[in-house]
């Protein structure tokens, strides 16, 4: 595998991992909120989270408040 080949590869993985910590928080997020005003809630706490972060912790607390916002109360959305 060539250099540029392994960093590809480790790209991947780090997008894919990113995915799933949001799929995971996305799941707990379910549990514990009711609601598009619970889930709004817990996302400016993640947008806080972020202000308050730096490299990946604050892109993974960027994507889970996204991810809440976009969440359509559905197992699929």
């Amino acid at each position: 595998m060539t250099p540029e080949e392994k960093i590809k590869a480790l790209e991947d993985q780090v997008i894919e991992v990113r995915h799933a910590a949001v799929a995971m928080v996305m799941g707990m997020a379910e549990a514990v909120t009711n609601g598009p005003n619970a889930r709004e809630d817990l996302a400016r706490g993640f947008d806080q989270a972020a202000a308050q972060s730096e490299g990946e912790a604050c892109r993974l607390a960027e994507l889970v408040a996204t991810a809440l916002r976009h969440h359509d109360g559905t197992q699929n959305g």
